[in-house]
């Protein structure tokens, strides 16, 4: 695992930063930024040569700032992704581009600036290291007419080196740190950021609905499983012993009879309230036979004939169609109770770019998701599929909801 380069973590822990792999890694940063300002140094009287430079010295530098342990750094836009020199104007006329030029001359401040800390903190450096095998050569180490040739005096001036080397590692990384931060601010893509942040909201959305999705199969299946399979078994046991209470005294059907046919009773509807509570969840017929089948059920169980128009037949996700019954179900009950409809159609289509689920009944209309928490389910559960609702429900009706729901949501081959 990478480690980041931070302010935080060369403040948090300075000599475990210096003995790890990391100011090496900050000193291929500044010494390939340094040979990277060259060019710049050379173009910067060639101003007009020097956009194109700063251009290409860009996506190297989206790269570069990986050496330390960073993210790369979003290119530019789908429309300015081609070579520079195939797109001048569009570059010259974005902001972008201007701040990528910018950021070559930024670029060169740090070269100068990395420069100037060699020259003088590495050469003393390794001048004060070096200073033991001077008399080795004949010569002894001498800070202007004091010399220093006795073993203890250079392995202080060594050590003393070392000290002054470790700061010069740590101003280092401290120097590529800033630079890869004020490059990352001067040529980073808001754009191509926030593709990315849509990106990863996707995905994460995604991630939620299949997890809701095994959630719900599991409570289904502890549900079916458990509690209905025990309380099943309870039922049967009161029936047999109903049977064998049968073949007693009259009076001890009186008795004891009435008490069992009222346990048997609760039992019973204790099953129903389970069964129920697994069908609100997920119908069987949605898990069996799918979408298209769950939809024709739930138009037979309405009390006012709702008219099913499917296009093509197709499969969605697991996932996708459990939340898609649930948005039918939701306007189909919110229809009943609000609307006073005397008829829904629900409509179902395939196009190129996605799946349409179009839901409409001829009641009164005025229906407003700021008033009833079932409207506002709905626009969730859309959320969720990274779908696009639209509701229109004028006073006096009709009511019309609309989802378009993306072509992944489609299963691959897939057909009703």
């Amino acid at each position: 695992m990478r480690t980041v380069l931070t302010y935080r973590s060369l403040r948090a822990n300075p000599l475990r930063v210096l003995v790890s792999p990391t100011p090496w890694a900050g000193l291929v940063y500044g010494f390939s930024g340094m040979l990277l300002a060259l060019p710049t140094a050379i173009l910067l009287p060639l101003f007009p040569l020097l956009p194109a430079w700063s251009w290409l010295l860009s996506t190297v530098e989206r790269q570069r700032v990986r050496l330390i342990g960073h993210e790369h750094i979003p290119g530019p836009p789908s429309p300015l992704q081609v070579p520079p020199w195939q797109n001048v104007p569009a570059r010259l006329t974005s902001a972008l581009g201007w701040r990528e030029i910018a950021g070559a001359l930024v670029h060169l401040i740090f070269g100068i600036l990395t420069f100037t800390l060699w020259i003088f903190g590495l050469t003393l450096a390794m001048t004060l290291i070096l200073a033991p095998f001077l008399p080795l050569v004949g010569r002894a180490f001498a800070i202007g007419n004091w010399q220093i040739d006795s073993p203890v005096g250079t392995m202080l001036i060594a050590m003393l080196g070392l000290v002054v080397l470790a700061v010069f590692l740590y101003a280092q990384l401290l120097l590529a740190l800033g630079q890869a931060m004020t490059t990352r601010v001067l040529i980073g893509s808001r754009v191509e950021e926030l593709q990315q942040q849509v990106t990863t909201l996707a995905g994460e959305r995604v991630a939620l609905i299949d997890a809701f999705e095994a959630e719900r199969r599991r409570i289904e299946r502890d549900l079916h499983d458990g509690p209905q399979q025990h309380l099943a078994g309870a039922a049967l046991h009161l029936g047999l012993l109903r049977t064998r209470l049968q073949a007693r005294a009259p009076e001890d059907q009186a008795e004891l009879l009435p008490n069992i046919d009222a346990a048997h009773d609760e039992i019973e509807r204790a099953l129903d309230t389970i069964r129920d509570a697994v069908a609100g969840l997920r119908p069987r017929i949605l898990i069996d036979k799918g979408l298209l089948a769950a939809i024709d059920d739930l138009a037979e169980r309405s009390p006012i004939p709702v008219i099913v128009s499917i296009s093509r037949p197709v499969r969605l996700h697991e996932a996708v169609e459990a939340s898609v019954y649930s948005i039918a179900t939701e306007f189909v009950a919110n229809s009943l109770k609000h609307s006073g409809a005397t008829q829904i159609t629900i409509t179902l289509d395939t196009y190129p770019d996605g799946v349409r689920l179009v839901l409409n009944d001829n009641g009164c209309g005025g229906a407003d998701p700021a008033q009833g928490s079932g409207l506002i389910g709905i626009q969730h559960r859309a959320t969720l599929l990274h779908g696009v609702i639209e509701l229109h429900s004028p006073a006096g009706g009709p009511t019309t909801l609309s989802l378009l729901l993306p072509e992944g949501t489609i299963r691959t081959g897939a057909s009703a």
